[in-house]
C-alpha cells in the first residue's frame, strides 16, 4: 500500500522509522502551504503596488502633469539648487497645502513666477504681508528674483528619495513604462513556475520514500 496520508496513522502497520517519515513528509507538506500562502500575499500586494503606480504613471503621461498617488504628487530633481539637504535625481514627495499654512523654512514646490513653464522647490525664506513668499535654494546665495504669489504654490515638500527621480525619469518613458508593466507579468510566471517545481519534487520524494504493506 502506497501514499501513507490516505489512511490514518494508527491503521497502518510500520516501523517505528517509517512513523517518522511519515510524519516528516506531513511537516513538510503543511511549512509548504504556509509558505506558499505567504508568497501569495507576498506577490499579491507587490502587483497591487505596481498596478497603482503603473496607472499614475499613465495617466501622467496623458495629462502632462507630475504623476499623483495617495494625495500627493512626486516632482524629479533635476538642479542642485537645494543641495545638500535635496540631492539632483531625487524623487520629491509633494503634499498640497494651505498657503496660509506656510511659514519660513517650510520647503515648497511652486510654479516659477518669472518662468510659468519652470517648477522649482526652494525654502521659504520670508512671508511677505499679501500672502506672497520669499524663496531661495539652500546652494544658492541670493534670494530668487520675484516672490512666490499663494497661487503659484503647488505644495509642501514631504520628503526626498535619494536617486528614485531617475527611475521614474526612466519609467517615464516608453521603453520604461512597458518593462513596468512587464516586470510584474513576469513576476506571476516565476512565482507559478517555482511552485509547480516544488510540487513535482515533492511528489517525486514521496515516490522515493517507498510504500509499507
Amino acid at each position: 500500500m502506497s501514499n501513507y496520508d490516505q489512511y490514518p496513522v494508527s491503521q497502518i502497520t510500520m516501523t517505528r522509522a517509517e512513523r517518522q517519515r511519515l510524519e516528516a513528509m506531513q511537516r513538510r507538506r503543511r511549512k509548504s502551504g504556509r509558505e506558499t500562502m505567504a508568497g501569495k500575499i507576498i506577490l499579491i500586494f507587490l502587483l497591487l503596488i505596481a498596478s497603482v503606480f503603473v496607472y499614475a504613471l499613465i495617466e501622467s503621461k496623458i495629462t502632462g502633469d507630475s504623476p499623483q498617488l495617495a494625495g500627493r504628487q512626486f516632482y524629479i530633481v533635476v538642479s542642485g539648487s537645494m543641495e545638500p539637504v535635496i540631492a539632483r535625481g531625487s524623487l520629491l514627495v509633494v503634499k498640497p497645502v494651505d498657503p496660509s499654512e506656510l511659514k519660513r523654512e517650510d520647503v515648497i514646490t511652486f510654479i516659477d513666477p518669472a518662468d510659468p513653464v519652470r517648477v522649482v522647490s526652494h525654502r521659504i525664506m520670508d512671508v511677505v504681508a499679501g500672502g506672497s513668499f520669499i524663496t531661495r535654494g539652500d546652494a544658492n546665495n541670493t534670494d530668487d528674483p520675484k516672490p512666490v504669489p499663494a497661487e503659484n504654490i503647488l505644495g509642501k515638500a514631504e520628503y526626498a528619495i535619494p536617486y528614485a527621480g531617475y527611475v521614474l525619469d526612466f519609467v517615464q518613458s516608453t521603453e520604461g513604462l512597458i518593462i513596468a508593466v512587464l516586470i510584474p507579468s513576469l513576476l506571476i510566471v516565476v512565482f507559478e513556475f517555482r511552485k509547480l517545481l516544488q510540487y513535482v519534487a515533492m511528489i517525486e520524494k514521496e515516490k522515493n520514500t517507498g510504500s509499507v504493506s
